[in-house]
């Protein structure tokens, strides 16, 4: 219970606070009406990356969690413009990697500020990369005249925010959140902790499985524990901090939480895993990683 289900589920209940304030900014923008204005203003850059307004508030929802925003794109009634938000919505950095992106950046700075401008740099690169990307898939997506491209709205008047609906709301979307991804963080950990302990530790299912794919994450800096926990996270972002926090206690007792993983070593050689080169190169990895929901886009289309 101690070093798998519980270890596993503290290492992302801790991140809650940073995804509460996602939700809280999201929920000020549209309850005092600057979402909808947000869209309008948008409009005219979309254009010329092929979308329009109405993507906006896909490609925002995007930055809590892909499915809804993806689900969301079902308003946009010309297909080609629906096609490319769905798109590129995989690539807008949703809310599941920033307990990744927060313990990644808190091995890569000690100050706080610099963390916070690094994150702040992870968003602005990933519109960058997901505005080239979607000029190059424009030109693989032909245009249909006869379909409508213009984007009108009813702006809603400016407005405070009703506080104690903002907060029923928060609440709502928080607990929303632990639900879901709670239990595939309980299931994950619990298999997870099962493949490390049998038959035993010392030669362990999860051992014997790191020996075949080491050499496939070995170019990026990283053993087979990292290894692993990328894996287990093509199921859901936040599983990477869980499952990270549940394999280096199993290899390492001595590695008690996350704040002291940044002394773990290559097994082999004694170096430290977790250097500059291969903190950056696992940010950028998660930054454009997008394989289920790209699955999901071609199941729904």
């Amino acid at each position: 219970l101690s070093n798998g289900l519980i270890s596993g589920i503290a290492g992302v209940v801790i991140f809650i606070p940073q995804i509460a304030l996602l939700f809280f900014g999201m929920g000020i923008m549209e309850s005092t009406g600057y979402l909808a204005r947000s869209a309008a203003l948008i409009d005219r850059p979309l254009s010329k990356l092929g979308l329009n307004g109405r993507s906006f508030v896909p490609l925002l929802s995007g930055c809590a969690c892909a499915i809804p925003a993806i689900l969301a794109t079902r308003t946009i009634p010309n297909k080609r413009v629906r096609l490319l938000t769905i798109f590129i919505i995989p690539l807008m950095q949703c809310s599941a990697r920033l307990p990744v992106y927060g313990l990644l950046l808190g091995l890569l700075f000690q100050s706080s500020l610099h963390s916070a401008l690094a994150l702040t740099g992870i968003y602005i690169g990933s519109i960058v990369v997901s505005s080239v990307l979607l000029k190059i898939a424009g030109l693989f997506v032909p245009i249909d005249h006869s379909q409508p491209n213009y984007f009108v709205i009813e702006l809603p008047k400016w407005q405070l925010p009703v506080w104690a609906d903002l907060i029923r709301q928060l609440t709502k979307k928080v607990t929303g959140f632990i639900s879901e991804a709670g239990p595939i963080i309980i299931i994950i950990t619990i298999i997870l902790w099962i493949l490390s302990s049998f038959p035993s530790e010392d030669h362990s299912f999860l051992i014997g499985f790191s020996q075949y794919i080491e050499p496939i994450f070995s170019p990026m800096g990283v053993d087979w524990r990292v290894g692993v926990a990328i894996i287990l996270s093509f199921a859901a972002r936040e599983v990477f901090v869980s499952s990270l926090a549940v394999i280096m206690n199993i290899s390492d007792p001595g590695i008690t939480n996350l704040s002291n993983i940044a002394t773990i070593t290559f097994q082999e050689s004694n170096e430290p895993i977790f250097t500059t080169g291969s903190i950056i190169g696992l940010i950028i990895f998660f930054m454009i990683l997008s394989f289920n929901s790209l699955l999901y886009n071609l199941e729904g289309e």
